[in-house]
């Protein structure tokens, strides 16, 4: 099943392509600090393991499936990490170094990733399982912090690929406001919220009076009141989002 709202917490964005080499380097941390760490890198190298044992991949379907296993395990691990207990700028520092991580193996799946994109830029629905194609989406929306180019240039194919069919129409709209978040501009269909005072707040809408009915050309169910009702009642895991908001 799909996830249609792609949540916003908080990112700075790269304008162009980077390695991992290119990365900011992991923050100093203490002996204590860098024992919470463990968790992380033990989790990758459990899943490194496992996926050496298999055969190669017999597709690109089942190449993308595994890149999305390194995509999660990170994201899986970080939240049971105990940062709280650390001196609070310990626990900063050793937060980001956790994410930075994190990052580090999304440039690489994603580097993987388009070492098998067609020349088109972007996978057509027949082309791949409903899982991978939808793995694949994931990757590239996880790219938005290391590199926001490559971003652009899937959605830029997106886009000439949607009177096709061939292609999810709400991953064209989650990933379209994904990048007006990071440009700074107004979202088109609605799909992301960002955070303030620990609570879900949507971010600034282009049209409002015409947001339903592109929602619902691309897919989208819900109506966008209802979407930030269902948000009214959650808490965010940040106080407030600190990237640039359009007034």
């Amino acid at each position: 099943m799909r996830i249609l709202f792609a949540l916003v917490v908080a990112f700075s964005c790269a304008s162009v392509s980077m390695s991992a080499a290119e990365l900011p380097p992991l923050p100093e941390l203490t002996d204590q600090a860098k024992a919470r760490l463990a968790p992380l890198y033990e989790a990758y190298a459990k899943l490194d393991q496992e996926l050496a044992a298999l055969p190669a991949p017999a597709s690109n379907s089942e190449r993308i499936l595994r890149l999305k296993r390194r995509d999660e395990v990170g994201r899986a691990t970080f939240p049971k990490i105990d940062f709280a207990s650390l001196p609070v700028a310990d626990s900063h520092r050793a937060a980001m170094a956790a994410q930075l991580i994190i990052e580090r193996q999304d440039v690489v799946n994603q580097a993987e990733l388009k070492a098998i994109l067609p020349e088109r830029g972007w996978f057509l629905n027949s082309e791949l399982t409903p899982e991978a194609n939808y793995a694949a989406f994931v990757i590239v929306r996880n790219a938005i912090n290391p590199d926001i180019a490559f971003v652009k240039s899937v959605l830029s194919a997106m886009y000439r690929l949607l009177p096709t069919n061939e292609i999810q129409k709400t991953d064209f709209a989650m990933l379209a406001d994904r990048v007006a978040v990071v440009d700074g501009v107004r979202q088109t269909f609605g799909t992301q919220m960002i955070c303030d005072n620990f609570k879900w707040m949507l971010y600034p809408v282009a049209d409002e009076t015409k947001v339903d009915a592109l929602r619902k050309e691309m897919g989208i169910d819900i109506t966008l009141a209802d979407q930030v009702t269902q948000f009214a009642t959650r808490s965010c895991p940040i106080a407030k989002y600190m990237g640039p908001i359009p007034k």
